[in-house]
């Protein structure tokens, strides 16, 4: 008897073994016949609603990224993004002290002036910091793509330098 529940992503199938038979007791004292593969099927039935989330998905939250102040704050990161979800927060560290929501399930740390850019921009190096335009989120439509703001990428961090060629920069193996 194969039992599966359906009702989100995850397919679970839980297979009861034959039924065997056993004499039990009953309340009048009468020996009466119960099959042993109904528990293992009522089992399964209460693991698969427990496992289909009608008796709780144990979740911390109902948002994807948010901003806290300056805290990124991500919902379900990591594999399991359906059940037992809680809340990763990340701050925004130098040189990316904003957290600016970009729209309603995407969250990111920019460059506290807060500057919108677009392709013309050119990325350009402030000391050991090289400024890039963040990259777009890839909506389909793109007239409702949301702005793009300014970033810095601490090349220092890696051991690299940041390399300013004129119209373009990068952050380079230091030698």
């Amino acid at each position: 008897m194969a039992i599966e529940a359906s009702l989100y992503r995850p397919r679970l199938h839980f297979y009861a073994p034959k039924r065997r038979q056993h004499l039990r007791r009953g309340p009048s004292g009468r020996a009466r016949s119960r099959p042993a593969g109904d528990r293992v099927a009522l089992v399964t039935v209460v693991l698969s609603f427990s496992a289909a989330g009608l008796v709780g998905c144990d979740n911390d939250c109902d948002f994807f990224q948010r901003c806290n102040g300056s805290v990124r704050e991500v919902c379900g990161d990591g594999p399991d993004q359906t059940f037992h979800r809680r809340i990763r927060r990340y701050p925004c560290d130098e040189p990316n002290t904003v957290c600016i929501e970009r729209d309603a399930d995407h969250a990111a740390c920019f460059l506290p002036d807060e500057t919108i850019c677009g392709d013309t921009f050119e990325r350009r190096c402030e000391g050991e910091t090289l400024i890039v335009c963040s990259s777009e989120l890839g909506y389909t439509d793109p007239s409702n793509e949301p702005p793009r703001y300014l970033e810095g990428v601490d090349c220092e961090a890696d051991g690299r330098s940041c390399v300013d060629y004129g119209s373009d920069a990068s952050c380079v193996e230091s030698r």
